[in-house]
């Protein structure tokens, strides 16, 4: 007896992978823009806009945050100090 295997659910499969492969990639690229401090530019497809979307709610959630503790700290009298862009080496390291 020999088995035959119905290809309509491996393109399937195929397609749904193809599919979360596109999803994942999109979302790498996002937080990897996010964590160089560039834009996300989505590449047009609809994994793309929705990591767009999501990075334009991060960002502006970001810059409220930001400008929240600006005026906070300023009622104060204290000044935000911007830390180095390389922090230094401890000296028992």
């Amino acid at each position: 007896m020999l088995a035959e295997l119905d290809p309509t659910f491996a393109q399937a499969d195929a397609g749904a992978l193809e599919t979360q492969v596109a999803s994942l990639q999109a979302e790498v690229d996002r937080l990897t823009a996010e964590t160089q401090h560039r834009d996300y530019l989505s590449d047009g497809s609809a994994a793309g806009k929705l990591q767009a979307m999501i990075y334009t709610q991060r960002h502006a959630e970001q810059i409220f945050k930001l400008e929240n503790y600006t005026q906070k700290t300023s009622r104060h009298g204290w000044r935000w100090r911007r830390p180095p862009r390389r922090w230094p080496r401890s000296p028992n390291a």
